[in-house]
């Protein structure tokens, strides 16, 4: 409503601007609208028109004051309408190329104050300007307890719901949301959904240190990460594998014991947060078990338990696809294979009247999505023995090399499974197998993302760059930036003052080259002035110009204030007898002025008199008489 307020108001401004303080008040009106469009706008074009407005601005602000200061001066003189005494800008000079380069220059010099004003101020909101972000992104999977087959319809939602910022792309990254322990062939829960606070930076203690500290595994390197996640409609805090550093604006958060991590509140608007994470490799002496072994944990058992309609067909079909493997690692691996294998994917799957979903999926319809996949696999473990759980997260593959991120999707949504082993912990498993794609489709797409693909990646790129560093600016990023100048400013000062002692320590060596090379840049140009004759020069640089250019150039510089335009192919008498009716008009003094100063330049350049020093003085004061004369009243 204020803006639209300000949009009238502007309009009814334009068509009622009869008196000087009419142009100040626009002006402040459409200071009002860039600074309401600040507050209302979060697209990167904002800098452009921003940019657009501070030239224009600056341009109409610095013509509007010399137009009052011209219009003043000629109150004062007491110019009446109808007098031959010129408009404001038709009898001046104004829009020149020193004008235009200065108003460019203090424009440009505006934006870059601008800019340094936005990032040294402290940060403040908008007040009744401010807009939200929009509503939060409707997201499925991601709550203690979910509805089997909730995560179709998401497949199909191409909404950006974060930016994952790394050093490098991995092959295959899974980013965890939620994981669930418990299903009961209607929805996944999580039972173990107690949490313990945590604060932000706080190192989170590893559950199988002293297992991982007895095997001479090396622990796999540490996996950084920044988030950057729209507003969505869950407290779920994403991460991959085993989060170790968690920093964020909040000053606390939660993580339950599977290891889940979320905030106690939707705070409703992005969350941008950093996260160390470890991604959990097989340690050896796990590759070689055999038997199963349970998390030393509250609720271990949950994770082998299983509801199924008919468990011994479940058992039989698991036997049937590690028939060959020996160790807990071949059986997860055997399962995942042969769901890839012996099962398509598909969004598309029929509910069954006579059949539960999973029953239907693994002996009856044999397709489905990564619900179906995952919780097939979870069962089929849990029927041999070995523990695992389903987690929900996302599985991005849209890397941006611009900007080193990945672009997460809705559609990117995904399950998959983790299996414990005791010294490595949860190893991630992906039964999924990839969707089908159509040849001509994936030609045609292919073709379309060769030529479009990398413009929307920078574009993307860009925007990010301005959503974070100028729409999500805020306090704590300035002080960052200033701790970050105080100690580049540090570094620089150590710097030059290792430098400077260098020097003064080998001032004696610099000291004779500089003398070497002082004499030898005097001999070259003693020898280049000799070559060129050094009397001619020197007495070419002493000569004066011709002062009667000057003094008619001056004349008729005066005379174009007037529109009186002298032509190339006029003699300065030609000119002077067609202007003569119109400078007789506006005084005769002015016409006497003109006349003496054309007949001197006659004398000086064609009857080759020398000026004298009273005529010197004449002119000068003849053309400052011409420069501020304006006609008597009548």
């Amino acid at each position: 409503a204020s803006a639209y307020f300000l949009n009238l108001l502007l309009l009814i401004k334009l068509f009622t601007l009869n008196r000087s303080r009419d142009f100040i008040q626009l002006f402040l009106v459409s200071f009002l609208q860039i600074l309401a469009a600040s507050a209302l706008s979060f697209q990167v074009s904002f800098a452009f028109f921003l940019l657009f407005y501070l030239m224009v601005a600056t341009w109409g602000m610095i013509l509007y004051q010399m137009k009052a200061e011209i219009e003043e001066r000629n109150r004062l003189y007491g110019v009446l309408e109808g007098s031959p005494f010129p408009d404001t800008f038709e009898s001046e000079e104004v829009i020149t190329l020193p004008f235009f380069l200065t108003t460019l220059g203090v424009g440009i010099f505006s934006f870059i104050f601008t800019i340094l004003i936005f990032f040294i101020i402290p940060r403040a909101g908008a007040g009744f300007l401010k807009k939200g972000e929009g509503g939060e992104i409707r997201t499925s999977g991601f709550s203690e307890k979910v509805d089997f087959g909730s995560m179709a319809p998401v497949k199909l939602d191409p909404t950006v719901v974060m930016r994952v910022f790394l050093s490098a792309p991995p092959s295959k990254m899974y980013i965890r949301g939620t994981s669930f322990n418990i299903y009961d062939g209607v929805s996944w829960k999580n039972t173990l959904h107690y949490q313990r606070q945590l604060s932000s930076g706080e190192e989170i203690p590893d559950p199988l240190l002293k297992r991982k500290a007895k095997s001479k595994q090396k622990q796999p390197a540490p996996l950084a990460q920044e988030y950057i996640v729209e507003p969505m409609d869950t407290q779920v805090l994403f991460a991959p594998g085993r989060t170790v550093r968690l920093e964020s604006p909040f000053r606390n958060f939660y993580m339950d014991e599977m290891g889940n991590l979320a905030l106690q509140y939707k705070p409703g608007f992005k969350k941008n947060y950093k996260v160390i994470s470890l991604i959990p490799e097989l340690f050896p002496e796990d590759q070689r078990m055999t038997l199963p072994e349970l998390p030393d944990q509250r609720g271990n058992q949950t994770y082998a338990d299983y509801s199924f309609s008919d468990k011994d067909r479940m058992v039989r079909l698991a036997e049937r696809a590690t028939e060959s493997a020996h160790t807990l690692y071949e059986k997860a691996q055997a399962i995942e294979s042969f769901l890839k294998g012996n099962y398509a994917y598909s969004l598309s799957v029929s509910p069954s009247k006579d059949h539960s979903p999973m029953e239907n999926f693994l002996f009856y319809q044999k397709k489905g999505y990564c619900e179906h996949f995952a919780t097939a696999m979870v069962l089929m473990l849990r029927s041999l023995g070995i523990p695992s759980r389903l987690v929900t997260g996302y599985s991005p593959e849209e890397w941006n090399p611009y900007g080193s991120y990945f672009k997460v999707r809705q559609s990117d949504a995904h399950a998959w499974v983790e299996v414990f082993f005791p010294h490595s912990g949860w190893i991630t498993f992906d039964p999924t197998p990839p969707a089908p794609v159509n040849p001509v489709e994936a030609s045609f797409s292919a073709r379309m993302k060769d030529v479009f693909l990398p413009l929307d990646q920078l574009m993307d790129a860009v925007k990010l760059k301005w959503d974070r560093y100028f729409i999500h600016y805020s306090i704590d990023d300035q002080l960052e930036m200033a701790h970050e100048v105080q100690k580049k400013g540090f570094l620089a000062g150590e710097l030059f003052k290792t430098r400077m002692d260098a020097f003064i320590d080998n001032l004696s060596d610099y000291k004779k080259t500089g003398e070497v090379l002082f004499g030898f840049l005097m001999i070259l140009i003693f020898l280049r002035i000799m070559a060129k004759g050094f009397p001619e020069r020197i007495q070419g640089f002493f000569r004066k110009t011709d002062p009667c250019i000057d003094l008619y150039a001056g004349l008729l510089k005066i005379l174009e204030r007037y529109h009186l335009h002298k032509n190339p192919h006029q003699t300065p008498f030609e000119f002077l007898k067609e202007s003569s009716d119109f400078l007789r008009q506006v005084g005769p003094p002015f016409y006497d002025g003109a006349k003496w100063i054309t007949d001197l330049y006659y004398r000086l350049r064609f009857g080759g008199e020398e000026i004298s020093a009273e005529d010197q003085i004449r002119v000068g004061e003849v053309l400052e008489m011409l420069k501020r004369y304006s006609p008597s009243l009548r």
